[in-house]
């Protein structure tokens, strides 16, 4: 699954620890967003699996997903996508 969410973790991190970014910004798009793919755990369970880097763009996060995984993906774009993707962005803010 690939979620856009409108933050850039690790530069939040790095803030939040105290880290001086004062040469830094956030890596997002021109909209502020930034991809990531979520990899699920076993059946699919809501709230479980991991994240992978992702990337600026739609495009180039599909690719380096089915680069990944060696394989062409069926994507599916539904209400449960759109569902999730609400979600995590609650989750992660």
């Amino acid at each position: 699954m690939i979620s856009c969410i409108n933050h850039d973790v690790y530069y939040e991190l790095e803030k939040d620890e105290g880290f001086d970014l004062s040469d830094e910004t956030p890596n997002l798009n021109e909209k502020g967003e930034y991809y990531l793919i979520r990899w699920p755990a076993k059946g699919f369970v809501i709230g479980t699996g991991s994240f992978s880097l992702g990337g600026l763009t739609l495009e180039e996060v599909v690719a380096e997903a089915e680069r990944i995984v060696q394989q062409k993906i069926n994507w599916l774009n539904n209400w449960l996508n759109n569902w999730l993707n609400n979600w995590l962005n609650n989750w992660l803010n």
